[in-house]
């Protein structure tokens, strides 16, 4: 397989949610275009590509190839947001599960690109979202590491419900906690407390600009112990209070829709 970096894409051929019930069935000989397929929620695909398994399911993002021949079975309904793309040169005759692990992100830039794709009027932003999309992967793909993979997926699964110490992560990695530390700082460039805080401080960021939450609300749904201690790392982070952030980025957000051509 060509590296996710590589791949030129040279047409967005369509965006779209597949819903799909359980016990579905499908097969197809010759795939007309490469696709790269996501699950919205709790919806589990198994995909069968000769003697591999495959399973699509929240954390996992699918490449599809194309003139591939598969099948797949739905071993549990649920929607699945799917791009149609070509490239400029092969990319992958296998089937290519990436183990992803801020869904949500993903998800929400599928949406994204599926409104600019609907208006059909700049393929320069629909291009600029997809790549970001593989850029994302690529960093996914090559961030995988054998001592640290299941300390990094446990992060995923629980980083915004408690508290996360290196001594959990170290006993999940079957490793001495020193040993872990240095691992990690080596791999990553940051700490393992850094890596937690950074992640958390950039959904609690998309929270704000999203509106809706109180300043209470996102620290909790972020994993912080008290809006206090939230807002003091946030604004040592950031620069600005969570509020004024949250205001600020709103207001930007408003200023560049466009109004209606009369």
């Amino acid at each position: 397989m060509t590296s996710i970096k590589d791949v030129i894409i040279t047409d967005i051929l369509s965006v779209s949610v597949i819903p799909a019930s359980r016990g579905r069935t499908f097969s197809t000989k010759s795939r007309p275009s490469y696709a790269l397929s996501f699950s919205s929620g709790d919806g589990v695909i198994e995909y069968t590509q000769g003697d591999t398994k495959v399973i699509s399911d929240y954390t996992h993002a699918l490449i599809l190839p194309r003139g591939g021949r598969y099948s797949l079975k739905n071993l549990e309904g649920g929607n699945f947001p799917i791009i149609n793309f070509d490239t400029k040169e092969p990319f992958t005759d296998k089937i290519f599960s990436i183990k992803i692990t801020k869904p949500e992100q993903y998800l929400k830039d599928f949406s994204h690109l599926e409104r600019l794709h609907t208006l059909g009027d700049n393929m320069h932003a629909e291009m600029s979202v997809l790549y970001g999309i593989f850029s994302r992967l690529e960093r996914e793909c090559v961030s995988r590491h054998p001592i640290l993979s299941p300390a990094m997926d446990y992060i995923a699964e629980n980083i915004y419900k408690q508290q996360i110490s290196n001594a959990t992560l170290a006993k999940i990695a079957g490793v001495s906690e020193i040993h872990f530390r240095r691992t990690f700082k080596n791999h990553y460039g940051t700490t393992p407390g850094q890596y937690i805080l950074s992640q958390r401080i950039e959904h609690a960021k998309e929270l704000l600009a999203e509106g809706g939450l109180s300043v209470w609300a996102i620290a909790e749904s972020c994993g912080f112990s008290s809006v206090y201690h939230f807002s003091k790392i946030f604004k040592s982070t950031v620069g600005i209070s969570p509020s004024v952030y949250g205001i600020t980025e709103r207001d930007n957000k408003q200023s560049t829709v466009k109004e209606p051509e009369k």
